[in-house]
């Protein structure tokens, strides 16, 4: 998982570190036997702060579960399998990590053309073609 610095330049992207990035964590992946493409990112609950508990660290570990299901040869690579499975291997291997965030996961297969997309919370996704806009619809 990546992130954008806090401090200056932001516009460059950081090594996988946990510290210095904000709330928010993103990760870039392919899976491993498919022309797939997965992206994903969190937006830490910023909220959390005030009970004493860094909002980056969930977001952060969600998204480098995420991407571990993602470069796992047996997983799917439908973003709402690897949103799951990336918030069950956090439970499971977080300990006592405490926190919450928003989630938004892409995968783009390059030989079909297909999107999916998985959204969870208040983050979401457009689809820009041509110059025009549209939201992508959510499912329950």
């Amino acid at each position: 998982a990546r992130c954008v610095s806090k401090s200056a330049p932001r516009h460059s992207v950081a090594a996988p570190i946990r510290q210095n990035c904000g709330d928010d964590a993103f990760f870039l992946a392919r899976h491993p036997r498919s022309q797939v493409l997965v992206a994903g990112i969190a937006d830490g609950v910023s909220s959390w702060s005030k009970q004493g508990v860094d909002p980056a660290l969930f977001a952060w570990e969600l998204m480098v579960h995420c991407e571990a299901a993602v470069l796992t040869a047996a997983a799917s690579a439908e973003p709402a399998a690897v949103l799951t499975e990336g918030y069950e291997a956090t439970v499971r291997d977080g300990g006592n990590l405490m926190g919450s965030s928003t989630a938004c996961i892409a995968s783009l297969d390059s030989r079909s053309g297909r999107l999916c997309v998985a959204n969870l919370g208040d983050s979401g996704a457009v689809l820009v073609r041509e110059g025009r806009t549209r939201m992508l619809e959510t499912k329950e």
